[in-house]
């Protein structure tokens, strides 16, 4: 077990990705608790910060999908990258676009994904 230490008013993006990639690989590795009620709770907490994980990678692949990037990369399309680089299937890759580019168009949604 490691530790980690990130100061959150003054990570770059890349800093808290890096500390949330390391917090969920541990995460991952432990055994659920033994309580019902306590593994209610830290799945209702831990299932609204994957929505806000969800509000930041939606706005992380809108600006690669806008940009042009992946032509740098020889990759034709978004949906191209998602699913060969992030191991996506067609349909959630599609998904995700999706989301990414009508992002935009629904603030308070955009809002609630991220709080």
């Amino acid at each position: 077990m490691g530790s980690v230490e990130v100061d959150l008013a003054t990570a770059s993006t890349r800093e808290l990705v890096n500390a949330i990639a390391a917090i969920t690989h541990e995460l991952a590795g432990r055994s659920a608790p033994e309580s019902p009620a306590a593994c209610m709770d830290i799945a209702e907490t831990l299932a609204a910060a994957s929505d806000q994980q969800e509000s930041a990678l939606a706005a992380l692949i809108g600006r690669v999908d806008t940009s042009g990037e992946l032509r740098r990369w020889g990759l034709p399309s978004t949906q191209a990258w998602l699913r060969s680089r992030l191991g996506m299937r067609e349909t959630r890759a599609k998904e995700r676009i999706t989301l990414a580019r009508q992002r935009h168009r629904l603030p308070p949604l955009t809002q609630r994904l991220a709080t």
